[in-house]
């Protein structure tokens, strides 16, 4: 299905490609424009091929198989992307969360204290490294709106993974979201509390597409919640957005670290968030796409965090 729209998003942009022109510079013939060019004719030359003239006659490059359906593909993505490039520094844009960011509670002054003196999941040596496929401690939740047209779903039910999917599309009106979240509580007992350093490790792999009156946005955090007072440590892995034609793919690690102040008595919950969201005003399609639900692959997952104290 993601192909079909790909398929659709570069020949729409090729059909407009005479009122959209293409400026990255004062300079019109810089490398990428030279590179968007030379792939404008390689993909026209395809499509005369196979008779293909507009977007109504996409169905026709369902002929295409083999090393030659594959080169195609990878021409289109490439030529996506360098249209992307050229046409707009794409801003990071903040997505709205059903949970806040609390600035820590500085209303008492915090009681320090050796390493020794407080212990996280009973552990007092000062380190704790915990995994996520081990850990009786899961803990996962997901959210998702309701859309006519499109995929919109989540998912947290694997230890570590936390799955979500906006697409909307390809035709209607309106905005949909989907979030998740996995991760896992930590006890600290004791007495008194101390600053930690808590580092999360993991991967993640989705995909960005827009075409058409369309706009879809996607932000990745690493978060630690005290559960007693609700303060909240937010640290952003990635997040991108694009209201343009775009489609852009992800596959990638990431090693984040938070400072956070433990206090005995308390519980926290260590977790990873997506949050995805897309919106369509008339015809045209947008995805965040980081879940298997739409017929292909997707994930965010950590394979462990480490507490420092």
């Amino acid at each position: 299905m993601r192909r079909k729209v790909l398929y659709l998003l570069v020949l729409l942009t090729l059909a407009c490609v005479s009122l959209i022109p293409v400026s990255v510079s004062a300079q019109p013939q810089d490398s990428v424009s030279r590179q968007v060019s030379a792939l404008e004719r390689q993909i026209r030359k395809v499509l005369a091929k196979h008779g293909v003239s507009g977007p109504e006659d996409a169905y026709k490059l369902d002929r295409l198989a083999g090393e030659e359906s594959a080169a195609f593909v990878e021409m289109m993505r490439t030529y996506a992307d360098l249209r992307a490039t050229a046409e707009v520094d794409t801003s990071y844009r903040a997505l709205a969360s059903e949970t806040a960011d609390v600035q820590p509670d500085n209303s008492t002054s915090p009681v320090m204290a050796t390493s020794g003196a407080i212990a996280v999941n009973g552990n007092t040596s000062g380190h704790l490294r915990c995994y996520a496929r081990s850990s009786n401690r899961h803990a996962y939740k997901a959210g998702k709106s309701w859309f006519p047209v499109g995929v919109w779903k989540a998912d947290a039910h694997t230890p570590g993974t936390a799955e979500a999917v906006t697409v909307v599309g390809p035709a209607g009106f309106g905005s949909a979201w989907a979030w998740a979240y996995a991760g896992q509580t930590i006890e600290v007992t004791g007495s008194g509390g101390t600053y930690a350093t808590i580092t999360m490790n993991g991967y993640y792999e989705g995909l960005l597409s827009c075409f058409g009156s369309a706009s879809a946005a996607w932000t990745l955090d690493f978060i630690v919640k005290d559960l007693n007072t609700g303060t909240t440590y937010t640290e952003n892995i990635d997040h991108d957005s694009s209201q343009v034609v775009r489609w852009c793919e992800y596959h990638e690690t990431y090693n984040r670290s938070l400072v956070v102040f433990l206090r005995a008595g308390h519980t926290y919950l260590v977790h990873l968030k997506i949050h995805t969201s897309a919106s369509i005003k008339s015809g045209g399609e947008a995805g965040a796409d980081f879940g298997p639900f739409d017929g292909d692959g997707g994930f965010t997952w950590y394979h462990y965090f480490d507490v420092d104290w």
